[in-house]
């Protein structure tokens, strides 16, 4: 069954938990932990369970959460199952796993396979902590990947105009009367397409002066 609860919001608008679990009565509980733990925390909280492999992937595809808690051992499905498929199908969530009893190698076993967190039953008042904290690792692992994607298409870029402003340096030595005007524009135009990477810039530009001493660019220089 899917239901949200309301909070108050402070760092998360909502999220969506998909509980993995066959006993109801323990799904309540941990949706009620969560609920309290997640207060001011959090604007919304929604959760769906399912106890079966097919409605987990079919919730996996159709309600998107943002975190699944998964009891590690119930009579048709398993925590390391989850993880498994979860990895598989949707790797950027988090995943922590809920169970009875645990010793140590099973919990080494669970997070060597994948999982974020393990909380055991009996301390149940735990559960919203290692939601919160699988959240915020995840949300960080994303925001560093956007980063190093942005960083690689933006020396991605700079690479681009070094090999232009090579070709460009090469006509104003052949045809410096021609290209006098777009002197003044092309530093502009390099920190406008490299913003990130303005040292840089001003390293390629310096080149360029020094290029421009040696009487071959007087065309390159600003009227």
């Amino acid at each position: 069954m899917d239901k949200t609860v309301d909070g108050n919001f402070s760092d998360c608008s909502s999220i969506k938990i998909l509980l993995v679990e066959d006993l109801k009565s323990d799904a309540e509980l941990a949706e009620l932990e969560i609920t309290k733990g997640l207060s001011g925390w959090c604007d919304s909280v929604g959760f769906l369970r399912v106890d079966n492999r097919e409605d987990f992937l079919q919730s996996i595809s159709n309600y998107k959460p943002d975190i699944i808690i998964s009891d590690y051992m119930m009579p048709h499905f398993s925590g390391m199952e989850v993880i498994d498929l979860a990895l598989k199908f949707s790797p950027s969530t988090p995943i922590v796993i809920l169970t009875g009893s645990m010793n140590e190698e099973t919990a080494v076993e669970c997070m060597k396979a994948g999982a974020s967190d393990y909380v055991i039953k009996e301390h149940m008042a735990r559960l919203p902590f290692a939601v919160k904290e699988a959240i915020k690792r995840k949300k960080e692992e994303r925001l560093r990947a956007a980063a190093e994607e942005a960083l690689e298409e933006s020396e991605r870029k700079f690479r681009l105009i070094a090999e232009k402003a090579n070709d460009l340096v090469y006509r104003y030595e052949l045809f410096p009367e021609k290209n006098s005007r777009m002197s003044a524009l092309l530093p502009q135009r390099l920190q406008a397409i490299h913003r990130r990477s303005t040292t840089q810039i001003q390293i390629l530009v310096s080149n360029w002066s020094i290029l421009m001493t040696d009487g071959n660019l007087t065309g390159f220089q600003s009227k």
